[in-house]
């Protein structure tokens, strides 16, 4: 038999052909025929082409013929998690126990830390990654570097805390994850460059872009929506598609071959993080917890924020707009609200655990496919008009929590508060009351005024008049460097020296 030697870009086509005909039947099967008009229209046929073919039709189907189905939550299937902590509660003796034994643990490298930094600063008017974004604090500092700078301080303090304790080996650095998008992946990466990686190594830094996406549909036909003639538009599948991402990309296997054994999942949104703090990290060890999250007390009933308890029997978040009015609202026998355990999104979690989920292809499936979904309106490509056009759509998400479910009844699942006014100030939007670089400068601030206080540091007026807390909190907006400092340590040399502020003056603690 003899065989013909067609040219590439022959062989190249008929590929595509074979692949399109393959995905024909498919596509008219789920009503999707406009991509195969937009596959006639496109430059890149092949580009487009390998695109259709990453489509989960199915998937996509049932999660649009089930958009409007809303689960509801029973009284009878919550019920408060017990394994809820608060470290206030601990003697010295315990909280100097977990906290050397978290920063042994660090120093050994054996914690990581992700941060969740695949968004763009849109809602704060801003275009470029959220993690850039600069609060207009005195050191008009970037989002990224607050995280960064408090990595750098750590690294020292469980340094310190290991060798005080009689430690020899030598210390490790503390590997960090920036999860981005595929959006914001080039300009995150320059941003560091520029930045000398914040004086970090830059070879403890890894970056990983958003690897699993899903497309959105649009509400009223369930049409998957294209962002032009020649592309798809792709939706990052939610936080939830970090732990996805980190598996396929293998970096998890990286990480547990280095000897990783917990990782510190935060948000870029809270400058104020105390990123892997040591005594939570050394509780977390202490019980031998699955996963181990961070929470602050909610304020009232009505606060949007979701809340951490037990849905049938299993570790759930059950977010602020799903909570029945007669659970949000239920008291304990203090009179306090009795599901107050709200979301700040730092969660440790222990790799062999999440490994063995994320292996398992049944609890990987499930997961995968426990979405969420939104309805947004954006600029889509209309193939019949052949035009830009606003459309309503449905996107769809993966909640990270969600992981929560799946840990296993053999291993505590660890409730751990923080003190809000000390660990909480996120920057969402420029509008409202809460959550704007306004109120997050303001509780920055009033922190580090608390810092000098319980240092000894003497604070007074260009007149030199003692200034007292609240006049301080008032009239004066002052920054502790995260470099030097990571919760208010390191800071006796103003003892001597004293502070002296000016009426509104913008003053930076460090030791240059």
């Amino acid at each position: 038999m003899h065989y013909i030697q067609l040219p590439i870009y022959l062989n190249t086509l008929y590929i595509i052909i074979l692949l399109m005909e393959s995905h024909l039947s498919y596509i008219k099967q789920y009503n999707q025929e406009h991509l195969l008009m937009a596959y006639d229209k496109a430059f890149d046929k092949e580009y487009f082409s390998s695109k259709l073919k990453e489509i989960n039709f199915s998937l996509l189907k049932h999660l649009y013929e089930n958009k409007d189905i809303k689960q509801s939550f029973s009284k009878e299937d919550i019920k408060h998690i017990d394994t809820q902590v608060n470290p206030d509660c601990f003697s010295q003796d315990d909280k100097l126990k977990f906290t050397s034994l978290g920063a042994e643990f660090l120093c050994k490298g054996k914690g990581a830390l992700m941060i969740l930094a695949a968004g763009i600063g849109s809602r704060l008017g801003y275009d470029k990654p959220k993690g850039t974004y600069n609060i207009q604090m005195p050191s008009n500092n970037s989002l990224f570097e607050y995280l960064f700078n408090r990595v750098f301080s750590l690294q020292t303090l469980v340094k310190n805390i290991y060798q005080a304790n009689g430690g020899k080996e030598q210390q490790k650095d503390i590997p960090i994850i920036v999860h981005t998008s595929e959006e914001n992946d080039a300009e995150t990466r320059e941003f560091f460059r520029d930045n000398n990686y914040f004086d970090l190594n830059k070879n403890q830094v890894y970056f990983l872009p958003v690897i699993t996406s899903i497309q959105a549909l649009e509400y009223s036909t369930g049409k998957i929506i294209l962002k032009s003639e020649n592309e798809i538009f792709q939706s990052p599948n939610g936080n939830g598609g970090c732990l996805t991402s980190l598996k396929e990309s293998g970096l998890l296997s990286v990480l547990i071959k280095n000897q990783v054994e917990v990782i510190n999942v935060i948000s870029i949104d809270n400058p104020l993080t105390k990123v892997l703090d040591p005594l939570f990290v050394g509780y977390h060890l202490h019980t031998k917890a699955g996963f181990s999250v961070k929470f602050i007390e909610k304020k009232h009933s009505q606060e949007a924020a979701g809340v951490f308890l037990l849905y049938k029997n299993k570790p759930y978040m059950l977010d602020y707009g799903d909570i029945p009015k007669e659970i949000s609202e239920e008291k304990d026998e203090n009179g306090k609200l009795k599901y107050r355990a709200a979301n700040m999104l730092s969660y440790l979690l222990s790799l062999d655990l999440l490994n063995d989920i994320l292996h398992d292809q049944s609890n990987l499936n499930t997961f995968s496919n426990l979405y969420h979904n939104a309805v947004k309106r954006i600029l889509g490509y209309d193939v019949n008009e052949g035009k830009i056009k606003e459309q309503v759509i449905i996107k769809f998400e993966l909640f990270l929590n969600t992981i929560f479910e799946f840990n296993p009844d053999n291993k505590p699942f660890i409730l751990f508060e923080a003190k809000r006014e000390e660990e909480f100030s996120p920057v969402k939007s420029n509008e409202g009351k809460e959550n704007t670089p306004a109120t997050c400068r303001k509780i920055m601030s009033n922190l580090f005024f608390s810092w000098l206080i319980n240092s000894g540091a003497e604070i007074k007026d260009d007149h030199n008049n003692k200034i007292m807390l609240d006049e301080l909190k008032e009239n004066y907006l002052i920054e502790v460097d995260f470099k030097i400092s990571y919760c208010g340590e390191n800071l006796s040399f103003l003892k001597n020296e004293g502070v002296k502020l000016t009426t509104n003056s913008l003053l930076i603690i460090n030791k240059n």
